[in-house]
């Protein structure tokens, strides 16, 4: 069986217990979301080998990788992974082409083809004049286009990359974001983004599993979590909403559609990404007047009550959800098919270079 099967048992010494069985398959990037300390570098820990199994097992291409009860365990440097850790974790003192060039050479290919290959990725990478520098010398943007030149380059079998872009400043973050999605799209192995980032998730995977305190607590595409959340967490941090438009002078023409949205952040034009929290999407009986810069005719898809929040789905010039207190939703009479106006003020609304 070709991809990534895996359950994963890890007790940690500090009372913490990861529970958690995921599936990849080849050519898919799956996205681990959750908040810190939900457990997500402890599995990444326990693919590489770094940490051991207190029980599961680890099946990769239909290799067993490790498995508690039948006491097979693979070494780390016998895993054919590609990792990019949070932190990058480059070797200072080998130069950035020696770096790309460290996992064909560890797999034993000649020195040289293994530095031609790297050469190729320091291209594809925008690392050109680059190569003779050591990490040191170089900036947080280019050192994680250097490990993940480095992972991609030793055609791992598993590819797992732990916060890629957790360090980067905003604009650094949004660039390369977007060269991370060109290059796993041509990378043949099962692929493992971990993240604390909604955004990341979405726009990188094709499938999301969602973890809290060590378990996995929905799993589904970005659509399908954006829009039916399971927990608060999910609600509150996943469920935002995400479109991609083009913005002119912060009126932003949402891609697929006739509509457009206004912001008050009137400096980025171009192609760009917009988020709006369910939180901010007021629903009202007839059309509102005063300060929302953005109101429209909507019709409701669904309902679904989480705790003491009801999430009303709708459909109409945009697709989206908005977080309501039950009260409200019963004041309004809400129920699948209703026509209602949804407000959402100018200043709620994100808005980021795609």
């Amino acid at each position: 069986m070709s991809g990534l099967n895996a359950h994963l048992i890890v007790q940690r010494g500090d009372g913490f217990l990861l529970d958690v069985e995921i599936q990849i398959e080849q050519g898919q990037t799956v996205a681990l979301l959750g908040p810190n300390g939900a457990g997500k570098s402890t599995l990444v820990s326990a693919l590489a080998g770094l940490i051991p199994l207190d029980g599961g097992r680890i099946v990769l291409n239909g290799a067993v990788l490790d498995d508690v009860d039948a006491d097979v365990f693979v070494a780390p440097e016998q895993r054919r992974l590609g990792i990019v850790f949070q932190d990058y974790l480059l070797f200072d003192h080998l130069t950035v082409l020696d770096n790309i060039a460290f996992g064909p050479v560890s797999r034993r290919s000649e020195r040289s083809t293994a530095r031609r290959s790297a050469k190729g990725w320091v291209d594809d990478l925008e690392l050109t004049g680059f190569e003779d520098r050591k990490p040191p010398e170089i900036s947080g943007g280019q050192a994680q286009r250097v490990a993940l030149a480095r992972a991609l380059a030793a055609d791992p079998e598993l590819l797992l990359l732990d916060e890629p872009l957790a360090a980067l400043d905003a604009t650094t973050h949004v660039r390369l974001r977007r060269m991370l999605g060109e290059h796993l799209g041509g990378c043949r192995a099962p692929r493992l983004l971990i993240t604390h980032d909604p955004t990341d998730a979405f726009l990188l995977a094709d499938f999301v599993y969602i973890v809290e305190s060590g378990r996995i607590t929905q799993t589904g595409t970005p659509d399908e979590i954006r829009r039916h959340p399971a927990t608060a967490y999910v609600a509150d941090v996943a469920g935002t909403n995400l479109f991609a438009g083009v913005s002119e002078h912060g009126s932003v023409l949402i891609d697929g559609t006739h509509f457009t949205l206004h912001t008050a952040d009137t400096s980025v034009d171009g192609a760009v990404l917009v988020t709006v929290h369910p939180r901010a999407v007021a629903l009202h009986p007839a059309e509102p007047h005063g300060s929302p810069r953005n109101t429209w005719l909507a019709r409701v898809e669904g309902i679904e009550r989480l705790g003491d929040t009801t999430r009303v789905l709708l459909d109409g010039p945009l697709r989206l959800a908005a977080d309501i207190t039950p009260n409200a939703a019963e004041a309004l009479a809400l129920q699948p098919g209703t026509e209602i106006w949804a407000a959402v003020k100018a200043t709620e609304i994100g808005i980021s270079a795609a």
